[in-house]
This record gives structure tokens, C-alpha cells and sequence, in this order.
């Protein structure tokens, strides 16, 4: 992806892998409970970014993916298709990295959580 971004992003990029982590920062100062609150406060607000992002996917990506081929292979009407796709998670759908699309949302959305929900 590197050799695809604009110099400036991909300067960024090298710069920011350098420097050490904010949860390592955050965790060395523990006895800052602004620094805990704001940290936590954030990775609440992440964590409910990516729950959306799943939401979004599995709309404007899964679902009509779904539709698209079991109706086709099927000869299913797309109503009687989106009722039977009611609890389908689209797990083996794969994203651009070809890991399997939903599971690794899922997985980077339990990830992220803050310092407090850890001690």
C-alpha cells in the first residue's frame, strides 16, 4: 500500500512506526487518571466506530454480495433471500487483505479497549 500513497502520507507513516506506541505511553503513566480517562474515553469511541463500520459492511457489502449470488445461483427472489439472510454473518466473505471479512472486523472492534477494562 506504501508504494501506492502520496509521499507526504508514506513520510508519515515511517515517521509514526518509529516513535513508541500511545498505549505503551498511556500504560508507563498509569498515575495520570486525565491521561487514563482521555485514553479510555477514546478507545470507547473507537470501539463503537467499528461496530458501525461492521454495521455498514454487512449492509452495503455482505448483504447484497449474498443477494447477488444465492439468488442468482438459486433462482431465489431477493425477498424471500433477504429473509433467509436474517442471521448470516457473511463470515467467509473475504476483504481486501483476504482475510475473512466480517471475523477480522469483529476481531479488531474486541481489541480495542482501554486501559481500565484491562487492570
Amino acid at each position: 500500500m506504501r508504494l501506492y500513497i502520496p509521499t507526504k502520507h508514506r513520510e508519515f507513516l515511517r515517521i509514526a512506526s518509529k516513535l513508541p506506541s500511545l498505549r505503551t505511553f498511556v500504560a508507563e503513566n498509569q498515575s495520570n487518571a486525565d491521561l487514563i480517562q482521555a485514553y479510555d474515553s477514546c478507545m470507547k469511541q473507537l470501539r463503537s466506530w467499528r461496530s458501525k463500520h461492521i454495521a455498514v459492511v454487512s449492509k452495503y457489502i455482505v448483504r447484497p454480495a449474498r443477494l447477488a449470488t444465492h439468488g442468482a445461483q438459486n433462482g431465489i427472489s431477493e425477498k424471500k433471500e433477504e429473509r433467509s439472510l436474517e442471521d448470516d454473518k457473511g463470515e467467509e466473505l473475504q476483504g481486501t487483505g483476504g482475510s475473512a471479512l466480517i471475523p477480522f472486523l469483529r476481531q479488531a472492534r474486541d481489541e480495542t479497549i482501554g486501559l481500565q477494562s484491562r487492570v
